[in-house]
C-alpha cells in the first residue's frame, strides 16, 4: 500500500511539473456568450415511448432549464425533426424567477405501427458550454403506437425461492418485430421489454428462442445489465417480504429461453382451480433487495392451459 501512495505522489508531481512548464503556451477558451442564461434541455425523458392504445390525449414533455432566472425570457425551440402529426411548441416561456419551463409535445393523429422520431434544440447562445448539467442543447426521442399480439396469456413468473407473480402478466409481441413485452413484470407496475438474440420467428413469435436482451428501463454496464424503475424506486414483488430496487442480468450466464413454453418436456400443476404448464431454469437474474441482501433467481414461466 505504501508503494502505491508513493507512486501516486510521483505521478502527480510529474503532472504538475509538466503543466507548469506549459503555462506560457496556455490559451483560454472562448467565454460563454453574453446572451447565455445557462439554459439546457434536461435529459429527464424516455428515449422511446411506446403506447399500446392510440394516444389521443397524451402529452410528451421536454424540460428546458436555466440557471440565470433574473428576468422573464422566451427561448426559441428549433424543431429539427418531427412529422406533421407531431406538434412541438416553438418557444419555451419563463417568468422572472422561473428556472424550468415544460414544453408539451402532442400527437393525436399518429398512425398505428409507425415510429415517429422527434429532435429539437435550443440555440447555443442561450447555453453555458462550461457548465456541468444533466442535459444539453439538443434532445431526441421517438413515440410509437404499437400493435401488440398476445403470445401467452396469464403468464406467471416465479423465482426459485419465494418470488411469485400472478397479477395479469401477459407475454406480448410487437407484430412483425423482434420485440416482446412482459406486462407488470414482477409486480413492478412497468413492463419488461426485450428482444431475442437467437431465432426470431415473425410468422409465429412463440417459436422464437435465444437469449434475452432488455430494451427499456435498463442500464448497460457491459458485463451486466440492471433493470428497474427510474431513480432506483423501490417496489415489492408478490411473495417477498422485502422491497427491491433492481434486477441484475449477467449476459455471460444467461440461459436460452424458449417462448413456446410447451415444447421442453413441460410439467403441470393446479392453482386456483386452473391447470398450468411450466418449464424452468430458463433464465438467470438476481434481485437486489433493500438492505443489501441478494436473491438469485431461476425464473419459471407458466401459462394457463386452454
Amino acid at each position: 500500500m505504501r508503494k502505491l501512495h508513493i507512486l501516486t505522489f510521483v505521478l502527480c508531481a510529474a503532472a504538475f511539473a509538466a503543466c507548469s512548464s506549459n503555462d506560457d503556451n496556455f490559451t483560454p477558451g472562448d467565454p460563454a456568450p453574453s446572451t447565455s442564461i445557462g439554459a439546457y434541455i434536461a435529459s429527464d425523458y424516455e428515449a422511446q415511448t411506446v403506447y399500446e392504445d392510440q394516444p389521443l390525449n397524451d402529452t410528451l414533455w421536454f424540460s428546458v432549464v436555466r440557471t440565470n432566472t433574473t428576468s422573464a425570457v422566451e427561448i426559441p425551440i428549433q424543431v429539427d425533426e418531427a412529422d406533421t402529426a407531431i406538434h412541438v411548441p416553438t418557444v419555451a416561456q419563463f417568468a422572472a424567477g422561473q428556472d424550468t419551463a415544460k414544453v408539451p409535445v402532442t400527437f393525436p393523429y399518429v398512425k398505428l405501427s409507425k415510429d415517429y422520431p422527434i429532435a429539437i434544440h435550443i440555440d447555443e447562445s442561450y447555453c453555458n458550454p462550461y457548465a456541468k448539467v444533466n442535459g444539453g442543447s439538443s434532445a431526441s426521442c421517438s413515440i410509437l403506437w404499437s400493435d401488440w399480439d398476445v403470445v401467452c396469456d396469464s403468464v406467471l413468473v416465479r423465482g426459485s425461492y419465494v418470488v411469485t407473480q400472478s397479477q395479469g402478466c401477459k407475454l406480448l409481441n410487437f407484430r412483425g418485430q423482434n420485440r416482446f413485452r412482459l406486462t407488470n413484470f414482477l409486480n413492478s407496475g412497468i413492463p419488461f421489454e426485450f428482444s431475442i438474440n437467437g431465432v426470431f420467428d415473425s410468422s409465429d413469435p412463440s417459436k422464437s428462442h435465444g437469449k434475452i436482451n432488455p430494451l427499456t428501463h435498463f442500464y448497460d454496464y457491459g458485463s451486466s445489465w440492471i433493470w428497474g424503475k427510474s431513480n432506483w424506486e423501490e417496489w415489492t414483488p408478490v411473495g417477498m417480504s422485502k422491497p427491491v430496487n433492481s434486477v441484475y442480468f449477467w449476459p455471460s450466464y444467461n440461459y436460452d429461453i424458449d417462448l413456446d413454453f410447451r415444447v421442453e418436456s413441460p410439467s403441470t400443476f393446479k392453482m386456483g382451480g386452473k391447470t398450468y404448464t411450466y418449464d424452468y431454469n430458463k433464465y438467470g437474474m438476481t434481485l437486489n433487495t433493500i438492505g443489501g441482501s441478494w436473491e438469485y433467481l431461476y425464473f419459471f414461466f407458466y401459462y394457463e392451459n386452454k
